[in-house]
């Protein structure tokens, strides 16, 4: 009472401000991004390694269709159907969908580096904060990752001629998957 008498923030006025605050003998929460504190863990080396070679592989492999858009057909496959129909479109297409793709995983591997301003459906203490923010990272490797094996299935045709896309499926599942897997662990660690 006496610091709302001073003009400083009550415990009761903390979280409608953003500030961090304490619950009776729970630890320090953080109600809003602004007042979280700043990661302080750094990625083990696999987790390093993948983010890396994703975002090299998405940017070698994106450079490398795009380069070769001139000499493809003006017919290229875009769309393959469930029942394994496939669909044409113009080569043009070819060129947006890498200069689409590319962004999306550099982004999300650029995201990585903030983990302070990712959402999360639970509040972080004191306790909790990093191994959220960990976790929450190593999820967005994993997807940087499935991206990019999604892209790569989807320019493999173009390159070499043929209608396989597994590896698209591939990457589906590992992006599913690693997103299940990220999200219950979020739960478990809380």
């Amino acid at each position: 009472m006496a610091e709302e008498q001073r003009g400083g923030t009550g415990r009761s006025e903390a979280p409608s401000q953003g500030q961090a605050f304490r619950k009776e003998e729970r630890p320090l929460t953080f109600p809003s991004m602004a007042s979280r504190p700043e990661p302080d863990f750094t990625l083990d080396v696999f987790h390093r390694s993948l983010l890396t070679a994703s975002v090299a592989v998405a940017v070698l492999i994106s450079a490398y269709t795009l380069l070769q858009v001139p000499s493809m057909p003006e017919e290229v496959p875009i769309h393959w159907s469930l029942s394994g129909t496939v669909s044409y479109g113009s080569r043009s297409t070819v060129v947006l969908i890498a200069l689409t793709l590319l962004p999306i995983v550099i982004g999300t591997a650029v995201l990585t580096r903030f983990p302070k301003i990712f959402n999360f459906p639970f509040e972080l203490s004191k306790d909790n904060a990093q191994r959220q923010y960990r976790n929450a990272v190593q999820m967005l490797v994993w997807v940087t990752a499935a991206l990019t094996v999604m892209s790569t299935g989807l320019y493999l045709p173009w390159l070499l001629g043929n209608e396989n896309i597994v590896l698209v499926h591939v990457g589906t599942a590992v992006l599913v998957a690693s997103m299940v897997f990220f999200v219950v662990r979020m739960y478990k660690l809380r």
